[in-house]
């Protein structure tokens, strides 16, 4: 877990420092699409590849619908009160004290 936050962290500060052109910034999307779907076909693939997991599918099937509604729905709450909170801030006028 700590591999990924260190890596989010090093994200964030290579797009906060601008040393990545704007030109290059436009395909990161379409970077971001590929890899996941990378991940996404090689998650798919482990998991066709367990034999074990396969032959519980049905039990584990409804445990893991439920668990990924309910981080889907966490998710989108978090967005929303982080795009909120964000809008608040941006759109609130600058103090001055004195």
């Amino acid at each position: 877990m700590g591999v990924i936050i260190v890596a989010l962290a090093a994200g964030i500060a290579l797009g906060a420092s601008r040393l990545l052109p704007a030109a290059r910034l436009g395909s990161l999307g379409r970077l971001i699409t590929a890899t996941l779907f990378i991940m996404l076909v090689a998650l798919g693939a482990q998991i066709g590849a367990n034999r074990e997991l396969l032959a519980n599918i049905g039990p584990l099937g409804w445990r893991a619908f439920v668990i990924s509604v309910l981080s889907v729905a966490g998710s989108v709450a978090a967005l929303y009160i982080v795009a909120r909170h964000i809008r608040l801030t941006a759109g609130a006028p600058e103090r001055r004290d004195g």
